[in-house]
């Protein structure tokens, strides 16, 4: 057997799969509003594999990616209703062809949310669809729009949490000069009562497209936020002048909030929030695709004091929306850069391709309350992630290496204002963050640039540059943003120890200053002999290792916290600091299962890899994660530096001599707090020689320092 073009599976298989109601379609998951439908074509498709020849049953979506490109085929039943409709297919992150009825209809190249029409509009009682590809990770969908002189094209409502009113933006196809009503009507579900309804009027164009935009008062809504993710519905349905339905749209979920940027940090419905996000790739950004590991495992993470992640997919943000996780999604490729070869340079990626993915995108994603950023590659990436500019060989306190007079640089902000103003035709209400570039005013950094600082200088780090600079700070310290004691550096710095090894001598300087000569002296020289063979990431399991970076931790992030910094954990959910990740997990308690034992038909639930679904031991932390937790909660009381110098940690005091210190505390909830405690003074002994007591209020998002004498 040699599978070519549209060839069919056995009629048997095919059969068979009618039969048993593999094919049928899902009714829990079928959307129908009399003009408009949608059904998931997720479950058992065959499939043609081309290394051994012969078709075979699997499931669809599967993240498993075969050498080859092999064929998915099924046969969608279609209801009746929708045999005279317009149909169209939905397909992400697949790289292939996609064929009905053997007539090949798109060429996906990897992307995400590509929507195929199928030609006609009498359709037969069955089609057969089939996907040329070497993996199927995404979910796909079958569309059905009405065949009607007017329709509905786009739609993206707005919410404003200062001015109390939302903004409904619509357009459409019409023929020029049609009298048209659009509906608009707001729910808490999509079966709920009405909270809001009106209609407008619109008329189509010369050019047979209308568009309206309408703006309406909301007083007391209720607000979608980190601890209260409160979520509405909203249609729209078309009319001709004599009141007939032409279109309707199925239901869109929206929360009412609104973000923006003031005095450098992120404010959420008037709250300041500092983000801190997850971004390693073993957790968040290779579940997206699952929806029940996403919530399980966003779920964990909040409950330990994370509120935000980098998200993809559809289904994590579906999650994110729910739970109420604060998210930065790509956007899409706009600048490809090679890290690792300065000589390549920047190359732009604006070809229709990669600007017709990015619309597409914002276009699929952009009501979801849960993202507050878009984020693209961007030109100084490059400056920032090379091991030549990456601390090594400038001075850490100069945050632009790339030097801005360069024509690289006027390169990097040219391709960047045009991402910008072609993000912000589809979405305007979104910043666009920037990787280490002073043009953006969402400045995002990496924590190369301040590693070879001494701890304290560490801490202060961005006070200086705020100081020193433009008048701003970075918001959001990405990836390595969590200052884990060694982490790149241990590839490129070897420290001056006789024996070698892979810290950096910065680090060494630091165990030294903070804990002596101890915390890098080797016991014995078999112990010395695991230390040269261990390579980053091991290394960090080392307990001197874990020591120095759970005081790093505990130090550098309540500092930069404080800064109102948000910054991202690249490494706090590996085996790093929770110790080696488990296997696939198979207990229906935790909501995972066998791909095998869940409905095959749900959406966003792709077969389970081994090695793409780790769950970590988050409840058996190490040290250093133990810190890292200690640290994001969100109420953090500590010691330290009265007025604005809370960063001080004067201990060295003479008689006589008065000494200040006050209790700073950071309340990251969406409501006041209540503070009390007391503090004391004791001697070398343990004994008190002056105590006291605290009390006060502190507001949603923000710090209060309580001084004592």
């Amino acid at each position: 057997m040699n599978y070519r073009g549209s060839a069919r599976p056995p009629a048997s298989m095919t059969k068979k799969m009618s039969q048993d109601g593999s094919w049928q379609l899902p009714k829990p998951y079928l959307l129908d509003n009399g003009l408009r439908g949608k059904v998931v074509l997720n479950g058992f498709w065959l499939w043609f594999d081309p290394q051994r020849n012969n078709w075979k049953k699997v499931r669809v979506p599967n993240a498993a990616r075969n050498s080859k490109p092999g064929i998915y085929y099924r046969e969608i039943p279609l209801p009746p209703q929708w045999r005279q409709r317009r149909l169209a297919i939905e397909i992400s992150s697949v790289k292939g062809l996609v064929r009905i009825d053997g007539h090949l209809i798109g060429k996906p190249a990897g992307k995400r949310f590509y929507l195929y029409p199928i030609p006609g509009e009498n359709h037969p009682e069955t089609l057969s669809i089939e996907v040329e590809a070497a993996s199927f990770p995404g979910d796909i969908y079958l569309y059905a729009f009405p065949v009607t002189p007017a329709t509905i094209d786009d739609t993206y409502i707005t919410t404003s949490f200062r001015k109390k009113e939302f903004t409904l933006d619509m357009a459409g196809s019409a023929p020029a000069g049609s009298k048209l009503s659009a509906h608009i009507s707001i729910s808490e579900h999509p079966d709920a009562k009405t909270v809001i309804e009106f209609t407008i009027p619109v008329t189509a164009g010369t050019r047979g497209k209308w568009k309206a935009r309408v703006t309406r008062p909301w007083q007391n809504p209720k607000l979608w936020s980190r601890w209260h993710p409160h979520l509405y519905n909203y249609t729209v349905t078309l009319r001709d002048a004599r009141g007939r339905k032409l279109d309707a749209i199925l239901p869109h979920r929206f929360g009412f909030r609104e973000v923006w940027i003031e005095n450098g940090q992120f404010v959420l419905n008037g709250i300041p929030v500092s983000v801190c996000d997850d971004v390693w790739k073993y957790t968040i950004d290779r579940t997206n695709a699952c929806r029940f590991q996403a919530e399980a495992l966003m779920k964990q993470l909040k409950k330990y004091g994370f509120n935000g992640a980098r998200l993809s997919s559809e289904v994590a943000l579906e999650v994110a929306d729910e739970i109420g996780m604060l998210a930065r999604t790509n956007c899409g490729s706009f600048v490809r850069i090679n890290i690792w070869d300065t000589r390549s340079g920047l190359t732009a990626m604006n070809g229709d391709e990669n600007i017709a993915d990015i619309v597409r995108t914002i276009r699929k994603l952009r009501e979801h309350p849960s993202i507050i950023a878009w984020t693209s590659n961007t030109a100084y990436s490059l400056a920032s992630m090379h091991p030549q500019y990456a601390g090594q060989y400038y001075n850490s306190w100069d945050f632009f290496p790339l030097n801005r007079c360069s024509e690289p640089a006027r390169q990097a902000q040219e391709l960047f204002r045009q991402l910008v103003e072609l993000v912000h035709k589809v979405d305007p209400t979104r910043v666009v963050g920037a990787h280490n570039g002073p043009y953006s005013p969402l400045e995002v950094c990496t924590r190369y640039l301040c590693n070879n600082l001494d701890l304290q200088e560490r801490e202060e780090f961005y006070e200086y540059w705020y100081r020193s600079g433009p008048g701003r700070k970075v918001i959001w310290a990405s990836e390595f943003g969590i200052p884990f004691a060694g982490h790149q550096y241990i590839r490129y710095i070897d420290h001056q120890m006789p024996q070698s090894g892979y810290w950096p001598k910065i680090h060494l300087e630091n165990a030294a200053r903070y804990f002596g000569p101890s915390i890098y002296q080797s016991p014995t020289d078999e112990r010395l002999q695991s230390w040269l063979r261990l390579r980053y990431p091991h290394d960090m399991t080392l307990p001197e290792m874990q020591k120095l970076t759970a005081h790093n931790v505990r130090r550098i992030w309540r500092a930069w916290r404080t800064y109102g910094v948000s910054s991202s954990a690249h490494h706090i959910l590996n085996e790093n600091c929770y110790g080696p990740l488990p296997k696939a997990q198979t207990d229906p308690k935790l909501r995972y299962g066998k791909a095998e034992e869940s409905d095959p038909r749900l959406p966003g639930f792709s077969q389970i890899i081994k090695r793409t679904f780790p769950m970590p031991d988050i409840d058996k932390p190490t040290p250093a994660a133990q810190a890292y937790l200690d640290s994001i909660t969100p109420l953090l009381g500590y010691i330290g530096g009265p007025d604005t110098r809370f960063i001080t940690k004067d201990h060295l005091f003479y008689a006589q001599q008065t000494v200040r210190k006050a209790f700073i505390v950071i309340n990251d909830y969406d409501d006041p707090v209540q503070v009390q405690g007391k503090w004391q003074l004791l001697d070398a002994q343990g004994t008190e020689i002056v105590a006291g007591s605290l009390a006060g209020s502190v507001e949603p998002g923000r710090r209060e320092l309580t001084r004592f004498t």
